[in-house]
């Protein structure tokens, strides 16, 4: 079946249905305003079928408050007189999604409103995800920002995505997850060098009756020289989706350099150790010709995310220095998680 209203006046449709496969005497219409079960039917005849074999009736109707009205045809059998079970509805007008309002016969009808959260999403993308909230559908512009400053963000409906564009020397693709990048690419800067690859020789998670113990060992290349005992360190465990799970902060001030050129150490006191100074209890460098060989401890329960992730990121950053391995595969057992 099929439906459109008539140009000449507003109160007639035009309908459109394919012949019953029955014998029938004559065919009747029925129309309803939403929300409401059907009555007495608005047209009856038998029209002889068009070329395409539809048969076509303009109906009369009178629009219903909401502006919407349902359409459902009868066949009535030539022999028995009995009308058939209805014909699927059809509407005029624009149903509201968070609503029931349908039919299975004339007077055995559901309406009510759909249940919060219900999805009742359209076609387009830039008007983001659609879901109804008191019966009605509701929402928001998609949030097509980034997080680099000198990009214009934009969303693009015939391409069903956010676009995201900028002067030359910005950042458009520096959203690649590598923390050592973050900074840069927060304020638009593009001559920020990418981090450096830490090559991990170890880093162990272990479950302790005092929290999770952590050792990490690895290796890692500075251009520059870099100082602790000025920059200090700060050492962070982050999640595959960006999270950063653990990070402890050592202050310059806690770094000692050692009586040989290149040695730099951090030793914990008890009180330093404690879970409030997230728990680093010892931190050694040794550098050579710009090579850094670190080792790293601590333990404490602020460690606990850390454990539980399949897949963690290790930063180093001294100053503007920053050194980081991205993605290491963890193996979990009860109380022993390794990262490589």
């Amino acid at each position: 079946m099929a439906i459109a209203p008539e140009n000449a006046t507003a109160a007639n449709a035009r309908v459109r249905w394919l012949p019953s496969s029955s014998q029938v005497s004559t065919y009747r219409v029925y129309v309803r305003n939403a929300g409401v079960p059907y009555s007495s039917s608005a047209w009856s005849g038998n029209p002889a079928p068009s070329a395409d074999g539809s048969i076509t009736a303009v109906v009369p109707f009178t629009p219903g408050p909401s502006g919407v009205n349902y359409f459902a045809v009868v066949a009535i059998g030539s022999i028995s007189g009995v009308e058939s079970n209805l014909s699927q509805e059809l509407p005029i007008g624009t149903p509201n999604p968070c609503t029931l309002d349908a039919c299975s016969a004339k007077t055995t009808c559901t309406f009510g409103t759909r249940p919060n959260g219900t999805s009742c999403a359209d076609e387009l993308f830039c008007n983001g995800d659609e879901v109804c909230q008191a019966g009605v559908c509701g929402s928001n512009a998609r949030n097509c920002a980034d997080v680099v400053e000198c990009t214009v963000d934009t969303c693009d409906e015939a391409a069903n995505k956010c676009v995201h564009t900028g002067p030359p020397g910005c950042c458009v693709a520096c959203d690649s997850g590598d923390p050592c990048l973050a900074d840069a690419c927060a304020g638009g800067d593009c001559s920020a060098p990418d981090g450096t690859e830490i090559e991990v020789n170890r880093v162990r998670l272990l479950k302790k009756s005092s929290g999770i113990k952590l050792a990490a060992k690895g290796r890692f290349t500075l251009d520059a020289p870099v100082d602790p005992t000025v920059t200090g360190v700060q050492i962070s465990l982050v999640a595959a989706d960006g999270t950063e799970l653990y990070t402890s902060t050592i202050p310059s001030s806690e770094v000692r350099a050692g009586s040989a050129p290149g040695r730099y150490r951090f030793v914990a006191s008890r009180a330093q150790a404690s879970p409030a100074e997230n728990g680093a209890t010892r931190l050694d460098f040794r550098v050579k010709a710009g090579s850094w060989g670190m080792t790293f401890k601590a333990e404490t329960a602020n460690l606990d995310d850390a454990f539980e992730e399949a897949s963690l990121t290790w930063v180093v950053r001294m100053g503007s220095s920053c050194a980081r391995h991205l993605y290491m595969e963890c193996k979990q057992g009860p109380s022993k998680s390794t990262c490589r």
